[in-house]
C-alpha cells in the first residue's frame, strides 16, 4: 500500500496527494507547450516550397523532433507505474532544500545577532575608555596644576642666601629644599660627584651622588666633622652618565 511506502520517510497523505497533483500538472502543461511547437513546425513544414531556405526547413525539423522527444518522455511520465517513487523523490528533495534554506536563515540571523553583539562591545569599550580617559585626564591636570603650585609657593620661600649661591655655583652642586632639588647656574664640574647640601633642623646635611654610589653626611655644627650616616650602592643614573646636564636639554 502507499500509505507503507511513506511512512519510513515520515511523509504525510495530504503531502503526498498535494506533490502528486502539482507533478500531473507541471507536466500536462509541459506536454500542451510542446504540442504548440509541434503544430507549429508541422504547419512550416507543411507549406514548404521550392523557395524555402533549407536553414529554415532544418530548424523546423529539429524543432519537430525536439518536441516529439519530450511529448514522448513526458506521457512515460505520466503512465510511470512507479510514479509514487518520483513523488517520494521529489518530496524529499523539496525537504531537503527546506533544511539548507533553514540551516543558511539560521546561520544568517546568527552571524548577525554575533555582529550586533561585537558591535555593542566595541561601541560600550569604546565609551569606557573615554570616560576613563577623561577621568585620568581630569586626575593628571590637578595633579600637574597642585603641583605647579605647590612648587612655585615653595619656591618663593627659598632663602635668598641660597638663590644667590646657586648662580655662583657649578652645575653638580647645589641645595636641598623643602624636598626640592636645586642646581647651580655655572657649568657642570667634570669628573666630579652631585654634591647637594639641605638643613634637617638646624643639622646640615651633605648629600654626594655618584654613579656608583649615594652618601649622606652630617655635620651637626660649623666646626664639627662630618660623620657618614649613609653609604648605598644605586643604580646609574643616565645623567651622570657621559657627563650630562639638565641643561642640555633646555631650548636656549
Amino acid at each position: 500500500m502507499l500509505e507503507d511506502k511513506l511512512l519510513p520517510h515520515r511523509i504525510k497523505k495530504d503531502t503526498y496527494d498535494s506533490f502528486l497533483k502539482d507533478y500531473i500538472r507541471k507536466n500536462k502543461e509541459e506536454r500542451r507547450l510542446q504540442t504548440v511547437y509541434l503544430n507549429r513546425a508541422n504547419e512550416l513544414l507543411g507549406g514548404v516550397s521550392i523557395d524555402t531556405d533549407d536553414f529554415m526547413i532544418k530548424n523546423a525539423q529539429k524543432k519537430r523532433d525536439k518536441a516529439l522527444e519530450k511529448i514522448e518522455e513526458i506521457n512515460k511520465k505520466l503512465q510511470n507505474t512507479q510514479i509514487h517513487e518520483v513523488i517520494i523523490e521529489n518530496i524529499l528533495t523539496a525537504r531537503k532544500s527546506q533544511n539548507v534554506v533553514k540551516r543558511n536563515a539560521n546561520y544568517k540571523r546568527k552571524i548577525k545577532k554575533e555582529h550586533k553583539e561585537q558591535k555593542d562591545k566595541i561601541r560600550e569599550d569604546f565609551y569606557k575608555r573615554c570616560k576613563e580617559g577623561g577621568r585620568v585626564n581630569r586626575q593628571n591636570k590637578y595633579f600637574v596644576r597642585s603641583s605647579w603650585r605647590w612648587l612655585t609657593k615653595t619656591d618663593r620661600k627659598l632663602p635668598n642666601y641660597m638663590r644667590k649661591n646657586l648662580r655662583e655655583m657649578p652645575n653638580n652642586k647645589g641645595y636641598i629644599f623643602r624636598n626640592i632639588q636645586y642646581y647651580g647656574h655655572l657649568p657642570r664640574q667634570k669628573n666630579q660627584p652631585q654634591i647637594l647640601f639641605e638643613k634637617n633642623r638646624g643639622v646640615l646635611r651633605i648629600h654626594e651622588i655618584t654613579k656608583t654610589r649615594y652618601k649622606i653626611y652630617e655635620k651637626q655644627t660649623k666646626n664639627s666633622k662630618k660623620v657618614l650616616i649613609k653609604n648605598e650602592i644605586r643604580k646609574e643614573n643616565p645623567f651622570l652618565k657621559n657627563e650630562l646636564s639638565l641643561f642640555d636639554y633646555i631650548k636656549k
